[in-house]
């Protein structure tokens, strides 16, 4: 293995183990030889979608307990309800800014991370024109670059698929925004699954917009997790990652909570091995 690919990292996406205890799940990860964890907010949240100081100190403590890393925040804006950052109303975008921003300090006491903004609900412009949606959403991550730099984050737009989202469909879109906002601390990432509206296969992708990947999401096309037989298909996307060199987070996002998490855990873990 190349010595180049030994500096990826590792880590999962918690909101697949349900309501399993936070320190079982870092026990499981360690003991599969994962890295650290990604977190949804929500699954560390009170029901209104706060986030108390006590919760993250329980969190860091349970990640320094397990010798593990935080990976960083992903669905940013699912609660609490009612959050729009491209809003026609200045006051939602408000709240929606703040919530970014307070995710960011948390980010920054649980050592720093990336913030994946994908969000597509929450990002889409909703009885507005497209252009006046997009408008909000650059000047609403502009605002928010500084605050992510001095908590050693980085904010990473996603591309998503016009069928979940009428801002940012594909990778060439997102380097347009990142470009125009020119800041270190908002760049992109890379997701197997959301790849529906672009035109060039895994590799190249990857391999073109290089410069704006800080962060992988692995899956499969239908939402579930790769395994050994998915090995070959992976593979030239694998090799263009370290070609690039990519050095960041591959993480695990599925998008349900599996009867077994436990073997998903196993099974990627055993995928991964095989293809770094």
């Amino acid at each position: 293995m190349s010595s180049r690919m030994r500096t990826v990292k590792k880590s999962v996406c918690n909101e697949l183990f349900g309501s399993l205890d936070f320190a079982r799940v870092c026990t499981m990860l360690k003991e599969n030889g994962f890295d650290g964890v990604e977190l949804a907010p929500y699954t560390i949240a009170q029901p209104t979608g706060s986030i108390s100081p006590a919760q993250v100190d329980s969190v860091r403590k349970t990640l320094e307990a397990h010798h593990l890393e935080f990976a960083g925040f992903h669905w940013l804006l699912a609660r609490p309800s009612g959050l729009h950052f491209t809003s026609a109303d200045p006051e939602v975008r408000k709240q929606a800014v703040g919530r970014i921003r307070d995710l960011l300090y948390i980010s920054g006491d649980l050592g720093g991370g990336n913030l994946i903004f994908g969000s597509p609900a929450q990002r889409s412009a909703k009885g507005i024109p497209v252009e006046d949606g997009m408008a909000y959403f650059i000047q609403g991550l502009a605002g928010l670059a500084d605050t992510a730099m001095q908590n050693q984050s980085v904010i990473c737009i996603e591309a998503l698929s016009h069928t979940d989202t009428n801002i940012l469909n594909t990778l060439a879109e997102a380097e347009t925004l990142i470009r125009q906002i020119d800041h270190p601390a908002i760049q992109g990432m890379f997701d197997f699954h959301n790849c529906a509206d672009e035109t060039l296969p895994w590799p190249e992708l990857i391999e073109q917009y290089s410069s704006i990947i800080r962060h992988v999401h692995l899956n499969r096309t239908d939402g579930t997790h790769p395994v050994r037989n998915d090995v070959q298909t992976y593979q030239p996307a694998f090799a263009a990652l370290k070609n690039i060199p990519y050095t960041g987070w591959v993480s695990l996002e599925i998008f349900t909570v599996p009867e077994d998490p436990e073997a998903v855990v196993r099974e990627t873990a055993a995928f991964l091995n095989m293809v770094l």
